[in-house]
């Protein structure tokens, strides 16, 4: 995988954990008894748009009508980036260079239906739902070639290119459909994923500006123990919560309904599990995931709050089995002081569009164990109180150590 580039080897520790869970489940949902099997976590599929020797990185996304599937919950019907011939919800992870140009092409295959013709590009309302673009967080590049202003019309194709500077910092960020009218619409379907930036490669016998140091640099080139999530929020409950600031935010069947039935060229169709489990988050397009860990290991999480409707507090309900280390926010890397110490954490704040890089250490009493990673919303504009809703509960399952030899 293309962050691989990102070589070293960690002083002092112990190989990492073979597998890591994290999920953020529905509300009034329990991820099932203890104990119970759980579909294994499913990273999203690598893009890698890193050029290099004067060429481009290139990726294509298409933007199609598709069923999406979330096993135990819902299954609907919405608009889809579709990469190399297949549908992925959320979409995959692009990964991009430092010091390398990266085109990502857009090509927009859907029905060209009344609700589309001479659409009102500009107006800040629900309008063109099968007109899009694309939008990055996180990237310090022109806004030339991060445009929000562009459009992408059925039929239609745009290429975006991104010049990475050579001092462009690593870092977790995300890319998602914004075209103003269509936004809420396609992003709640699922026009989403995760992008990363990798540091440029040095010159022979030279040093990059801000390079990682070596521990953490073979933290994040260990890819068998670094963990991608992207969380959406998935709400078929009604006309919002009323959870500031969002809290005349419409579902998605609202969502959908805005544009006219007769207009549509993707009608929602929604069919829930269970009618009254309407309300929910996914991680990797899945309810919860399941992966186990290893005791005594370190393990990276880079998650994504891939939405705009609600702030997240994630937290471990463990009796301080294992510990929480913030490595970075939004590809500001937290370092303190020279002796590489990152700050310890309880709670992860994940506001909407949020991205945060955690280490994550279990000790040898968490062995053979399960730890409950809990999740509240945040009910004020300040951060200063929260609901937890339902039993927001997900599993870190630690398997017990081998048995002396």
């Amino acid at each position: 995988r293309a962050r691989a580039r990102c070589a070293g080897r960690r002083d002092g520790a112990e190989r990492m954990v073979r597998r890591v869970m994290i999920a953020v489940a529905a509300a009034l949902v329990v991820l099932g008894a203890r104990g119970a099997a759980a579909a294994a976590l499913q990273e999203p599929v690598v893009a890698d748009c890193s050029g290099g020797d004067g060429e481009a990185g290139a990726v294509t996304l298409t933007v199609k009508k598709g069923t999406v599937t979330v096993a135990g919950a819902v299954e609907y019907d919405a608009r889809v980036y579709e990469y190399e011939g297949e549908i992925m919800v959320p979409g995959p992870t692009i990964v991009m260079q430092a010091g390398t140009r990266c085109e990502v092409t857009i090509v927009n295959e859907l029905e060209d239906v009344a609700a589309n013709s001479e659409c009102p590009m500009h107006e800040n309302d629900f309008h063109c739902p099968d007109v899009t673009n694309l939008h990055t967080h996180g990237l310090h590049v022109s806004p030339d070639e991060d445009n929000i202003d562009t459009h992408v019309s059925p039929g239609e194709s745009l290429t975006y290119t991104y010049n990475l500077p050579v001092d462009h910092l690593p870092g977790t960020h995300w890319y998602h459909a914004h075209h103003h009218g269509s936004t809420a619409l396609q992003v709640s379907g699922g026009m989403l994923g995760m992008l990363q930036v990798v540091a440029a490669e040095a010159p022979d016998g030279e040093a990059l500006p801000l390079a990682m140091p070596a521990d953490l640099a073979a933290l994040y080139a260990d890819d068998d123990n670094v963990h991608d999530l992207v969380l959406m929020h998935m709400n078929f409950a009604g006309q919002g919560d009323g959870t500031p600031p969002f809290g005349a935010m419409l579902d998605m069947p609202g969502i959908s309904a805005a544009y006219g039935g007769g207009t549509q060229s993707v009608p929602l169709n929604a069919e829930l599990a269970d009618a009254d489990v309407d309300d929910f988050y996914v991680v990797n397009g899945q309810l919860s995931p399941s992966v186990d860990i290893a005791p005594n290991s370190v393990s990276l999480l880079r998650l994504v709050n891939g939405g705009g409707t609600r702030s997240l507090f994630l937290e471990l309900d463990d009796d301080g089995a294992c510990e929480l280390r913030l490595i970075a926010r939004d590809g500001v890397f937290q370092y303190l002081d020279d002796n590489d110490a990152y700050p310890a954490v309880s709670r992860i704040v994940m506001v909407p569009g949020t991205r945060a890089d955690v280490a994550l250490l279990c000790g040898s009493a968490a062995a053979g164990t399960t730890i409950d990673v809990n999740a509240a919303h945040v009910t004020d504009t300040m951060l200063g109180s929260e609901n937890v809703f339902g039993p927001q509960t997900a599993v870190l399952r630690l398997p017990p150590p081998p048995p002396a030899a």
